[in-house]
């Protein structure tokens, strides 16, 4: 099934992908695009890298760019831009905050992606001077079992053994199976959970 396929099928107001450093969150980001043409995609890295000074381990322009990226959302869905596509860590406590802040949304997909430490730090040494190899590897060991947890609005999948073409059929046929049950206009987020797993 080719990714424009999704346009007929499910469109949610907006598509979370979370997870931490080196599970290919930003990856998937750039692969769905180009099924959602009326849609938008924000990488909240991109939204924190206006400020002029921030430190990443510092939490407050971190709070401060998850209230951009919302605020961004409200006005994109309002103004008939959808889906919003949303790449970040999402540690569980803010994801629950971020999503309290998109209150009001019709339909809101989650997909948390998690890999094993190792894998995580394999995919962040690869990538050319990241300098923050060893604070992902922190937070692969801190968010590696909570990445896991499924809900009413969540999808979780271990992209440990998967390349990014088929975590992008994955989230393709998790979408176009009929995920999201009927919102009657209301902020339901009714989803199917499910886990998926690929030995290899």
């Amino acid at each position: 099934m080719g990714i424009l396929c999704l346009l007929s099928l499910m469109t949610p107001d907006v598509i979370v992908l979370r997870g931490g450093s080196g599970t290919g969150k930003s990856s998937l980001l750039r692969s769905l695009r180009p099924g959602f043409p009326r849609g938008s995609a924000i990488d909240s890295d991109n939204i924190r890298d206006l400020l002029n000074l921030h430190d990443w381990m510092d939490p407050s322009p971190y709070r401060l760019c998850l209230s951009a990226v919302a605020a961004i959302a409200r006005c994109h869905v309002a103004g008939g831009v959808e889906p919003v596509l949303i790449a970040d860590t999402f540690a569980w406590p803010v994801l629950a905050g971020f999503l309290a802040d998109l209150e009001g949304m019709r339909d809101v997909v989650v997909f948390s992606l998690y890999a094993r430490p190792d894998t995580t730090v394999q995919r962040m040494t690869a990538r050319d001077g990241d300098y923050l190899v060893g604070a992902a590897l922190r937070n692969s060991l801190a968010q590696g079992a909570e990445q896991r947890i499924t809900g009413p609005t969540m999808f979780a999948i271990d992209t440990d053994c998967l390349d990014e073409a088929e975590v992008l059929e994955v989230v393709m046929r998790s979408l176009s199976q009929g995920a999201l049950a009927p919102s009657e206009g209301k902020a339901d987020h009714t989803l199917r959970s499910i886990e998926i797993h690929v030995q290899g």
